[in-house]
């Protein structure tokens, strides 16, 4: 446990659970072309998501003290120049 923290799948594991519950099977027409498959599914996932979250909120996630200014590989990695990084946080 290198980074102090146990790494969760939770959150996509709700994205595959929408998936197996019926929203591939209501597209298995579209299968064979990628686009048309991507196009009807990917708006309802997102859409369950936004349910989701206004029903229950956003997850809040904090940086704690000391907080640092990022590393430029990462700032650029993530496209984000005001980056700031910390070895804790809350959740």
């Amino acid at each position: 446990m290198t980074a102090g923290v146990v790494i969760s799948c939770e959150p996509l594991e709700t994205k595959h659970q929408l998936y197996k519950d019926g929203l591939a099977d209501r597209q298995r027409g579209k299968l064979k072309d990628f686009e048309a498959f991507s196009t009807a599914v990917l708006p309802r996932i997102l859409q369950k998501n936004l349910d989701t979250i206004l029903r229950v909120g956003f997850p809040f996630w904090e940086l704690l003290s000391p907080i640092h200014e990022a590393a430029l590989d990462d700032k650029i990695f993530f496209a984000a120049a005001s980056l700031q990084t910390s070895v804790r946080f809350s959740n």
